[in-house]
């Protein structure tokens, strides 16, 4: 390709280079020169433009991911199930489940072979404060080198906790994968 070096309107040097084929800018020359040019994975195969791995050894990272993290999972039979659940398959609620009857009567009525495993979800308060994270956003705006001198420290922690504990509602949770439980589904399906 040929990259060619922005300049200023006074012709002053940006040391910002483009691909004059697709416009995208780099950060040095030698990247604007191969940034359209076909890259060779490790594998052999082409990658798609600006990619440097090939479709076939991203698919095989991924999926070998997904195998190590299930293989290091706690391993649960669907009775130890007892909140939501998730699936990367499970089509409806953004994979979430509120059960997992409810999940596997979806992959029924939609037809669909249920997988093998789904993961556990847990819980976690959506209402967290810290004396840090408080103080941090009050002087966001003071001068650089403002340091509190740590009054009232005690006292606003003992405040926050109890206002955490207070907040520690059902309505006040989120729940997310549990990817360290995996919740076998052979003894249902």
């Amino acid at each position: 390709m040929n990259a060619t070096e922005l300049y200023t309107k006074s012709g002053k040097s940006t040391g910002v280079f483009y691909c004059t084929k697709c416009r995208v800018t780099h950060r040095t020359e030698e990247l604007a020169e191969r940034c359209c040019k076909p890259y060779i994975c490790k594998c052999g195969a082409e990658a798609e433009k600006h990619r440097t791995v090939c479709e076939t050894c991203r698919i095989n990272k991924y999926n070998d991911m997904l195998r190590v993290r299930f293989e290091k999972a706690e391993k649960l039979p669907v009775s130890e199930a007892t909140h939501m659940v998730f699936s990367d398959h499970y089509g409806d609620n953004e994979g979430f489940a509120n059960s997992v009857e409810e999940m596997l009567e979806w992959f029924d009525e939609e037809k669909e072979k249920p997988p093998t495993y789904i993961w556990a979800c847990k819980s976690r308060s959506i209402v967290t404060a810290t004396s840090e994270q408080l103080i941090e956003s009050c002087f966001d705006d003071s001068y650089e080198d403002w340091e509190h001198d740590g009054e009232g420290i005690k006292e606003l922690d003992e405040a926050l906790a109890k206002f955490v504990k207070m907040n520690d509602k059902p309505q006040n949770k989120m729940w997310e994968p549990d990817y360290t439980r995996a919740i076998i589904l052979k003894e249902v399906s």
